[in-house]
């Protein structure tokens, strides 16, 4: 969503380097609440043991993100 609008977005994948750099796009884009699970998930096809591992993921990540500022 952007402006309250829906927003479809298309990629091009022509290399390996392509498909790691569209996923950690993808993972900080969830990670700081711009994109929801829902649309990860049925944008991605991740299995459920994908989504627990990205939801731990996140958790070490906004924790990391907070010890920076508390420093």
């Amino acid at each position: 969503m952007a402006s309250d609008k829906k927003v479809k977005v298309f990629f091009q994948l022509e290399t390996p380097s392509h498909k790691v750099e569209l996923r950690k796009m993808m993972r900080l884009l969830f990670f700081n609440d711009r994109i929801d699970l829902s649309t990860t998930y049925l944008g991605l096809n991740l299995e459920y043991e994908d989504i627990q591992e990205l939801k731990k993921a996140k958790i070490k990540y906004l924790e990391e993100q907070e010890s920076k500022f508390s420093s």
